[in-house]
Parts: C-alpha cells; sequence; structure tokens
C-alpha cells in the first residue's frame, strides 16, 4: 500500500507535465513579433473613415469589405475608389535611459476596388473586390548600453520594412428595408525585409572576445480570413452595425542569412555565414465590433465605434504565448472611436473630424532584442490616441474627393525600455460613381 502511492504520484507528475508541455513549448517572447510585423494593427482603407475613425455602420462603397460588409448593400450605384496614404512616424526608444530617435517614411496605395450592383435584382446585392494594404511593419529600433543580465556591453540596430496585403472579395445583400448583411472573404499576401546587426562584449566572461552579427531576413507572407457583417436601419435616428471578423492564419516563410564575426584581442578570430530558412503560423483572435451612426439633422452626423479583440488567445505554431508563470504575454484590446460629419448644404462638401483610442496587445516588453530572452511587465502606459480631420468633395454628383490628415501618439515602458511612438499621416481618394 505505501509502495503504490509514491508509483502514483510519480504517473501523475508525469501526466501533468506531458498536458502542460505543448501550452508552453512556443517561446512567449515571440509574442513581439505580432507587434513588429503589424498584425496587431490594421490599417484604415478608408479617407472618410480615417478622418471619421469610427466608420462601421455609414460604410457604403467598395471599403465596407474592410469595416463592415453589409454596407455593400447601400451602394446603389457602380463605383469605384481609390485610397493613397502617407506617413511619417517617429520611434523614440530608450534602452536603460539613453534614447534613439528614428524617423521612417512611409507612401503606399492603401485601397483600390470597385463595387457592382445587381441590376437584376435592383440593387439588393451587390458584389465588391478590393486589393487593401492590411497591415504596415515599417519599423526602425537602435539603442546601446549594458546588458546587467547577461554582464555584457551592447550595441542593436533594427531596420524592417514591408507590407501585407489584403484581396478582398465580398458581397452585401439587403434582406429587407431594414436589416442588410454581407460577407467578406480575404486572402493575404505580402512581404517582410528585415535587417538586425548587433555585437556585443563581455564584461566577465570572455571580456576579450568582441562579437558582431549581421542578420538579413527576407519573409513571405500569405494568409486568409473573413468578416461577416449586419446593418439595422429600424430607427430613424440610429443606425447600428455589427462586424465579427475571425481569425487570421498568417504564413512567414522566411530565409535568413547570418554573417558573424568575432575578434579575439591579440589572437586570430572568426568569420562565420549561415543561411536558414524558417516557417511560422500565426493567428490573430476574434475581432468584434459594434458601430452606431446618428443623423442628428440633415447636415450633422455623429458616428462612434467599439471593437474587442482577446489577444491573450493569439497564437505562433498553434501554442498560445504563455510565460512559465502561466501569465499571458498579449492581452484583450478595447478599441473606442468617435466621430462627427458636417455637410455644407450651399456646396458639396463635408467636413468631418475624428478620435481613437487603444491600447497595445503586449503585455510584456522584450529588455534584449539581441538574444530575446528577457521579458518585462510594461509599468508605465500611456494608451494611443489618434485625432483626425478631413474633407469630402463632390464633383458634378459623379466624383467625390475626399482629404485625412491624422495625428497619434502612444507610450509605454517597462524597467528597462522605454517606447515612444508618434505617427503624422495624410490620405487622399478618389471615387467615382457611374
Amino acid at each position: 500500500m505505501t509502495a503504490a502511492r509514491p508509483r502514483r504520484t510519480a504517473l501523475l507528475v508525469v501526466l501533468c507535465t506531458a498536458v502542460a508541455t505543448p501550452v508552453l513549448a512556443q517561446s512567449p517572447n515571440r509574442a513581439l513579433e505580432f507587434d513588429d510585423f503589424g498584425f496587431d494593427r490594421p490599417l484604415h482603407a478608408s479617407v472618410r473613415g480615417a478622418a471619421l475613425s469610427a466608420f462601421g455602420a455609414i460604410a457604403n462603397d467598395a471599403t465596407a469589405m474592410a469595416y463592415n460588409p453589409a454596407g455593400l448593400a447601400r451602394a446603389k450605384r457602380v463605383s469605384v475608389t481609390g485610397t493613397l496614404s502617407g506617413a511619417r512616424s517617429i520611434f523614440d526608444y530608450a534602452y536603460a535611459g539613453d534614447a534613439a530617435v528614428a524617423e521612417p517614411d512611409e507612401y503606399a496605395i492603401t485601397f483600390v476596388g470597385g463595387a457592382f450592383p445587381l441590376p437584376v435584382l435592383r440593387g439588393s446585392l451587390v458584389p465588391a473586390v478590393g486589393l487593401q494594404r492590411i497591415y504596415s511593419s515599417s519599423l526602425e529600433i537602435s539603442y546601446q548600453g549594458y546588458n546587467a543580465a547577461d554582464q555584457r556591453d551592447d550595441r542593436f540596430a533594427l531596420q524592417q520594412s514591408g507590407a501585407t496585403y489584403a484581396y478582398h472579395f465580398g458581397a452585401g445583400i439587403d434582406l429587407s428595408a431594414a436589416f442588410s448583411a454581407g460577407l467578406t472573404l480575404m486572402v493575404l499576401d505580402g512581404g517582410i525585409d528585415r535587417v538586425r546587426q548587433y555585437d556585443v562584449r563581455g564584461r566577465v566572461v570572455d571580456p576579450n572576445v568582441h562579437t558582431f552579427v549581421y542578420e538579413d531576413m527576407d519573409a513571405d507572407i500569405d494568409g486568409y480570413g473573413a468578416r461577416i457583417g449586419l446593418v439595422f436601419y429600424a430607427f430613424e435616428r440610429a443606425q447600428l452595425g455589427v462586424s465579427l471578423t475571425a481569425p487570421m492564419a498568417i504564413e512567414v516563410q522566411a530565409s535568413t542569412v547570418t554573417e558573424t564575426t568575432r575578434q579575439v584581442d591579440n589572437d586570430v578570430g572568426s568569420f562565420t555565414s549561415e543561411a536558414t530558412s524558417t516557417t511560422t503560423d500565426y493567428r490573430t483572435p476574434y475581432t468584434i465590433e459594434g458601430a452606431l451612426a446618428v443623423p442628428a439633422s440633415a447636415s450633422l452626423l455623429f458616428t462612434a465605434h467599439v471593437g474587442y479583440a482577446d489577444w491573450s488567445q493569439a497564437t505562433i505554431g498553434e501554442e498560445r504565448l504563455i510565460t512559465p508563470s502561466l501569465q499571458s504575454v498579449m492581452r484583450t484590446v478595447l478599441d473606442v472611436r468617435a466621430g462627427v460629419e458636417w455637410t455644407l448644404s450651399p456646396w458639396p462638401l463635408r467636413v468631418r473630424a475624428g478620435y481613437a483610442q487603444s491600447r497595445g496587445a503586449l503585455e510584456f516588453l522584450e529588455a534584449d532584442r539581441i538574444d530575446n530572452d528577457r521579458l518585462e511587465r510594461i509599468g508605465e502606459e500611456s494608451e494611443t490616441r489618434r485625432y483626425s480631420l478631413g474633407l469630402g468633395w463632390l464633383v458634378r454628383g459623379s466624383i467625390m474627393v475626399d482629404a485625412a490628415a491624422a495625428y497619434a501618439r502612444g507610450r509605454r515602458a517597462s524597467a528597462t525600455i522605454g517606447d515612444d511612438r508618434e505617427a503624422a499621416s495624410l490620405s487622399i481618394g478618389c471615387g467615382y460613381y457611374f
């Protein structure tokens, strides 16, 4: 009886370990890749939507596929639309109190698409196609300082650029005079170019060895996703929209060349070059969004939006990102937006303004980007706040020209890292109604 208990206890320990291992198999430090690659920050597809911020209840052209595909049902004329955006970002990245600033620029076509009401159904069924620049991964980071945990001097630099595009195929349908539904299917395609450079020198271990590393990564991005939406028009002074974005399945195939040079004081050093290929599967969580539009009068419109995503459910290689103490490295995100639009009746002109606020998806920051082995919980944070203004001009009843300007800023910091980010952007769009 006494001998059986230790055997049962040992068996129980083995079974618990076997069950727990898959959950912790994926390195929690890799959660940073969602942030670096931009997978947690979708871009605006519409210039009007970028100015209003809250656009899910009133999108009524091909860009509705990126907000709420049910809005396609309100596109009663064949239309094409396109958006061009430019942005300057500022990364103020402080390591152990020593700050370094980088200012990358981006200019690209953000959306091109068209909506095509089927005349045989009197516009109640509206298919649409489009190409959206859905994620951006422009990033520059550099720092230098003493790495106390590893007792060495570090210098690190990261330059990264690239974008992921979504090919949209969608349709909206009027189910009744007060109710519309829609569906969008997305195929993702893109790429990322990343260069990491760093050099280290130990103070206690190998103080006479200076190691330089140059790492060049070229990655291809593929994936798919879907979005469904509903819009309710049952109330005279309110329009409600609800949309659900399914988890995005994203595959990153990366080819990396790593060159390592070791210099040894008063001795012969070495140089090595290694080429590796990896394939990594990422999955983003469900996103649930609710939107409201309130036409206060014929010329004044108020809009609001709330989005929710539980990023603790995101996975890499089908494994959740959890620390050894069972804490999720990522967290829930609540995205709150509001906007107002004023139509000037003497002229076909609309003036818009918007505000948005949300926090990042990461609960921890990486305090050692060379080894990626030291997570620090975010202790100081200012949610990202975005302010926007815009204009829309209708020319001859068929051409809509829109412009939007926006400014966003947010801060987060841990015991070692301070990460301040701000961005100013300008978007210009044009739509033609046949």
